[in-house]
């Protein structure tokens, strides 16, 4: 079973992962380009995702960007639960509802309206942690399979009914695999550089595309612009680290990559409505009253691990 590792390095890779977990207090926050699924058959889960305090209660499959800053601050689980991570590029391959691929990718978490039978789920995640950790290539093939399946229909049920029943025309057969990984890879530049000073138009040059065709993909695939995208990751960010941190104002604008206090009070207000300080004040949270204790102190974000290896 997997621990928390505050010594693994920022966006390591997880790969495909079926993985069962200890819930403990994560000392600083985990990152990682892929899209992540959990699944507790009792207890549950407190996270500070982003700059918001998410619980995830048990028996209903709960899905996320695990790009975006998450730390579990809390829990009430007496015994393990799994983790599911698929790669960024390839949950975009399966070119799924927009609302509900624009809703991950915006921040957001995505919970099964319903609950699952516990322990029909909870054999079926334990197969896929065998067919995961199996030599055999036929196993990782059933198991992706599998999973695919869950994600889709995990997909269909957070969908209003016109968009279940309709089709996705924009995405059936208009945007190649090749250029679904070009997205991929300007949101994982945006998760890698946030905090550096580059423009939009930078980022994307870094993916082999001429600047206007990349921009006119993401806005495609991620239903807005890259500027948007990168402000609206910068303002997560800043909000982790209002409510977590005693930082100045304009340290954490400079901290989230924002040029001036002006500009990042703009976007901020624009965004959360409202100002950074209101927002600390209504939200601010001592994380050195919960168990185990974290700090107040802004850090690089921290990596799980398994007893076995490190992942």
């Amino acid at each position: 079973m997997a621990v928390f590792d505050p010594s693994r390095l920022d966006l390591a890779p997880y790969g495909f992962s079926c993985v069962r977990w200890v819930p403990s207090v994560m000392r600083r926050p985990d990152r990682h380009n892929e899209i992540e699924l959990n699944f507790l058959t009792k207890g549950w889960i407190t996270y500070l995702f982003g700059g918001r305090i998410v619980r995830i209660e048990p028996h209903r499959l709960t899905a996320f960007w695990a790009a975006v800053p998450h730390q579990i601050v809390d829990h009430g689980n007496q015994g393990d639960y799994f983790v599911i991570t698929l790669p960024l590029s390839w949950f975009l391959s399966l070119r799924l509802a927009d609302s509900f691929v624009q809703t991950l990718m915006h921040g957001q978490m995505v919970t099964a309206p319903a609950r699952t039978r516990s322990e029909l789920a909870q054999a079926r995640l334990a197969t896929w942690e065998e067919d995961f950790n199996s030599t055999d290539a036929h196993d990782h093939r059933a198991a992706l399979l599998e999973i695919e399946a869950m994600v889709r229909r995990l997909s269909l049920s957070c969908q209003p009914p016109s968009a279940v029943n309709g089709s996705n025309p924009r995405r059936a057969g208009v945007i190649p695999d090749g250029a679904l990984a070009k997205a991929g890879q300007i949101a994982q530049l945006v998760a890698n550089r946030y905090a550096e000073p580059v423009d939009a138009v930078e980022l994307t040059r870094q993916v082999d595309l001429v600047p206007k065709r990349a921009m006119k993909l993401f806005r495609m695939v991620f239903g807005s612009s890259v500027s948007g995208f990168l402000a609206e990751y910068r303002i997560a960010q800043a909000q982790r680290l209002l409510v977590t941190t005693d930082a100045r104002i304009v340290d954490v604008s400079e901290a989230t990559g924002f040029g001036s206090l002006s500009r990042f009070n703009r976007a901020f207000l624009r965004i959360c409505g409202c100002p950074p300080r209101d927002f600390r004040k209504r939200y601010s949270i001592d994380l050195g009253q919960l168990p185990l204790g974290s700090s107040r102190r802004a850090g690089s974000a921290g990596r799980k691990t398994s007893k076995a290896r490190v992942r």
